[in-house]
């Protein structure tokens, strides 16, 4: 089933109720999301918990599924980054007789497929015809969709998603900005949602103009790191935890996150220095205003401690996400001490 009438199905009420058991896989994972929460209204559930399949050992995550739900057949179960899940296809039919729904997310299914049957598909099967092998080995009882970054069908279908999610960030626009919001939207849902988030929180006044959207529409990475950054360099701990638990959820990826913060502070690094940047005035404004807080020592014992983490983390054993969130929980109570001493 293809995702679109997957979520369309969902919609209309038209999935089979004892249809529970769904294995979601692809790169487009905002849609990925919008599924999770369609289930929980077609099937009137009343909780969502999530599991991280390579946080947390797979008996634990089962036996937390298997056992019986304070809601009572009410919990809609994810399985995020299902792929660390050993041997799935002769797991999941265990939970067919569970009166919840259990939700398993991978990202790249024929790796997966790969490490579970060790065996390797011609690389010239066609996507709806190793969809139909994969079925063969999951069975009848697991609803495989596969959520590819495609982005929108046409033209038409974005335009009526944008018009949805501005009436629901409450943004106003006039028909000039309309144009130009459209022409600089990039054709992917979930980079698409973060501009429209962009627009809300940094938007001051109740009409944007074309102008305004054109100064606001950066690239989206750096308007998620900057309040990351900012918490981090102004040394305000609760701050940055909200924010990085937003980035965890979001399901940034630690080398990401990494990477962008080590170009951060290069830039703040350049700027401290007066050294133009190719960045918009508004970014340089912002990195100008952090800098100033911050001595050239500090950004570069930072940046020397970011770049040996990037280093640590081509250890195929370590914990990527533990070690960025030590390193970057370090950074912000070492800024947080030099603040409160200062």
């Amino acid at each position: 089933m293809r995702h679109f009438d997957f979520l369309r199905a969902l919609l209309k009420g038209q999935i089979a109720r004892d249809q529970r058991l769904f294995l979601l896989f692809g790169d487009e994972t905002y849609l990925m999301r919008e599924a999770e929460s369609r289930l929980l209204k077609a099937f009137n559930l009343q909780e969502r918990r999530v599991f991280w399949a390579d946080e947390t050992p797979w008996s634990e995550i089962r036996q937390e599924i298997l056992s019986p739900s304070f809601f009572g057949g009410q919990t809609l179960y994810v399985v995020r980054r299902a792929e660390a899940v050993p041997d799935l296809p002769n797991q999941a039919p265990a939970f067919a007789t569970l009166s919840e729904v259990v939700v398993w997310e991978v990202q790249d299914l024929r790796k997966a497929y790969r490490a579970w049957f060790s065996r390797r598909l011609p690389r010239t099967l066609r996507e709806d015809q190793f969809l139909r092998e994969a079925q063969k080995h999951f069975g009848p009882g697991i609803t495989l969709v596969p959520f590819p970054k495609v982005g929108p069908r046409d033209e038409k279908t974005f335009l009526g998603w944008v018009n949805r999610q501005l009436q629901i960030y409450g943004i106003v626009l006039d028909p000039a900005a309309k144009r130009t919001l459209m022409a600089l939207l990039p054709r992917e849902f979930e980079r698409a949602d973060r501009e429209l988030q962009k627009l809300a929180l940094l938007s001051h006044s109740e009409r944007l103009s074309a102008d305004a959207i054109r100064r606001l529409l950066i690239p989206v990475e750096e308007a998620d790191i900057f309040a990351l950054l900012d918490a981090l360099l102004q040394g305000d701990p609760r701050a940055f935890f909200v924010q990085w638990e937003k980035a965890r959820r979001r399901g940034e990826s630690p080398y990401t996150v990494l990477a962008l913060l080590s170009q951060a502070l290069v830039d703040l690094l350049l700027v401290k220095l007066e050294i133009p940047i190719q960045k918009p005035k508004f970014v340089v404004q912002k990195y100008a205003r952090i800098a100033r807080v911050l001595t050239e020592h500090d950004l570069h014992t930072m940046l020397h401690r970011v770049l040996a983490a990037e280093k640590r983390m081509k250890s195929r054993t370590l914990n990527k996400e533990f070690l960025v969130q030590t390193l970057l929980t370090e950074l912000v109570w070492k800024r947080s001490s030099l603040a409160s001493s200062s």
